[in-house]
């Protein structure tokens, strides 16, 4: 017998109500035809279970013979072995399972019937519960909680942290914010540029030739640490006022 085990209640985790909505339909026809509409998402977390911690799984009764027992198939569980069916719901098929046999090392639960799970008598099935929600079948967190009770760590590749960076959303908005100004701001800086260079270069080309007053601009700029001006991206970056300062030292030069 493997020494770990899923103990897994097929409605409401293997499909859902939001299985339902996606998919166009539940398992009800009686047919093999109902395959399709096991959600693909819980039948993956399912078999990543058994293939990384080793487990099997266990279903009930009704899935031993005819359509369901072809349909386990098809869905490739590693099913171990069944429940017998009694009265009392999943946790009572699951005792009575394990009135025949060992308790294994680690098992996990999968259920979405955790009313059954409050009796007192089943009071020790409560700490391998992964209480699953109906309307959204088996979910990541799910997967991560099965893990955990079947005593295996969660790869780092599967259980990625959900837990938000606390300045995450501060940095966010500042970005948010940067976006929104930067084309604003950069338009005004080019206006800027574009009047000092002009006006520079009006005043050092009538002194000295327009080819002497463009390199005394490119110098002034240089010097206020404001970058250089590219003539074909027609981009430049901001000359402000020590850039005029600049100019102003190297025309009186």
């Amino acid at each position: 017998m493997s020494e770990r085990l899923i103990m897994l209640d097929v409605p409401g985790v293997l499909y859902s109500s939001r299985s339902e909505a996606r998919l166009g339909g539940i398992p009800d026809t009686g047919t093999l035809r109902d395959v399709r509409f096991f959600d693909p998402v819980a039948l993956g977390f399912v078999r990543r279970l058994f293939g990384l911690a080793g487990a099997r799984v266990v279903v009930s009764e009704g899935w031993r013979r005819g359509v369901p027992a072809a349909i386990l198939q098809q869905l490739d569980l590693q099913v171990e072995g069944m429940t017998p069916d009694v009265p009392g719901g999943h946790a009572a098929r699951i005792a009575a399972y394990f009135a025949h046999r060992p308790a294994p090392q680690a098992f996990a639960i999968l259920s979405c019937d955790s009313a059954s799970m409050q009796d007192p008598q089943y009071a020790h099935l409560l700490p391998h519960l992964v209480s699953v929600n109906p309307a959204e079948g088996l979910t990541p967190a799910n997967f991560k909680q099965a893990l955990n009770m079947l005593g295996v760590a969660c790869p780092s590749t599967l259980c990625l942290d959900t837990q938000p960076d606390a300045g995450l959303e501060a940095r966010l908005q500042r970005l948010r914010r940067l976006a929104k100004e930067r084309p604003r701001a950069s338009r005004w800086h080019r206006c800027r540029a574009a009047v000092a260079i002009r006006a520079g270069a009006r005043v050092a080309g009538a002194a000295r030739g327009n080819r002497a007053g463009a390199r005394l601009i490119r110098c002034a700029a240089s010097r206020a640490g404001s970058g250089r001006v590219h003539a074909k991206t027609a981009r430049t970056r901001p000359v402000l006022l020590p850039g005029y300062r600049a100019i102003a030292r190297v025309l009186s030069g």
